[in-house]
């Protein structure tokens, strides 16, 4: 058991890089203030969420159109969505770096989200390493060509490998209905055209977001893939955000009323509703005052 007390655990990474020829290297650094001179080493997991095409082989460049390539700490290519790293004993860091691939498309302004996540929390309370910061980074590619000067369009799609891999998820063996119509709505919201996704609905980012939620690792990436091909089409879904129920409320015109006279009422409703509201309305009285108890219907306008 090591007993040098506390150290600061620090996830480092910068945040915007252009590409440009010979590719352009981005380092992410996981540091400790103080070695950890423990038996066992500080494990952990970088997870990747990105609409940039992402190279998962050497064959996978940018003149074909891919825009990163993750390397491990080992020199490896990640090839699935976290790449794994590892703090040896007797070490303050351990570095995963991603290769930005010179591609010839007109897409400034990628955006690659990198989140950690600490692996046997055991150990890392041992260690009494606390991280320092946020667990998620973002890195911006920025473009090196002139806009529409090799005609392509800005938003290149998905990346060939995120749809390959859901279509491995729609043929794995023993699976539900259930399941292989999920991944297929997620198909049909990535543009593919597939005979038999005639006729299903495009799986929305905040269906994905709530797969995620129940601990679901592959709706991850494919939930923030939604999200920014919704919002790049202004088709954003907000299902996942409810709008707030108005509150409605009664309140008389004025503080009394003469004899014979009329009374009235104002009824509102705030926030205004998105549609026409209809709220019942009671009237009652206690007293010799002439008034008719009866309930009406009444409706509030919606916005315009």
């Amino acid at each position: 058991m090591d007993d040098e007390g506390d150290r600061t655990a620090t996830f480092a990474m910068q945040g915007s890089v252009t590409e440009g020829p010979g590719d352009k290297w981005v380092n992410i650094d996981v540091s400790l203030t103080s070695a950890w001179g423990g038996s066992q080493p500080l494990r952990y997991n970088l997870c990747f969420y990105s609409t940039a095409w992402r190279s998962t082989s050497l064959g996978q460049t940018g003149a074909n159109g891919y825009d990163y390539r993750v390397v491990r700490d080992d020199g490896s290519i990640g090839k699935g969505l976290c790449a794994p790293g590892t703090i040896a004993r007797g070490a303050t860091q351990s570095r995963t770096r991603i290769r930005v691939l010179d591609d010839s498309h007109e897409d400034s302004g990628e955006r690659i989200e990198v989140r950690i996540q600490m692996l046997e929390p055991r150990n890392w309370d041992a260690a009494r390493a606390v991280l320092d910061g946020p667990m998620e980074r973002t890195l911006i590619i920025y473009n090196d060509e002139p806009p529409g000067q090799d005609g392509t369009p800005a938003v290149k799609g998905v990346s060939p490998a995120l749809v390959a891999a859901i279509r491995g998820f729609i043929a794995e063996p023993g699976r539900s209905a259930e399941h292989v119509e999920r991944w297929k709505r997620v198909l049909k919201a990535f543009g593919e055209t597939d005979a038999d996704l005639a006729g299903l609905e495009p799986m929305t980012s905040a269906e994905a977001r709530d797969y995620a939620e129940r601990k679901w690792p592959r709706w991850d990436e494919v939930a923030f893939v939604l999200a920014q091909l919704e919002a790049a089409a202004g088709t954003q879904d907000t299902t996942g955000t409810p709008p707030p129920v108005p509150e409605v409320t009664i309140t008389a015109d004025a503080a009394s009323a003469t004899e014979g006279g009329d009374a009235s009422f104002t009824i509102t409703a705030d926030p205004p509703p998105a549609a026409p509201l209809a709220v019942d309305v009671s009237v009652a009285a206690s007293g010799d005052y002439g008034v008719n108890p009866k309930t009406r219907t009444v409706t509030i306008c919606g916005r315009a």
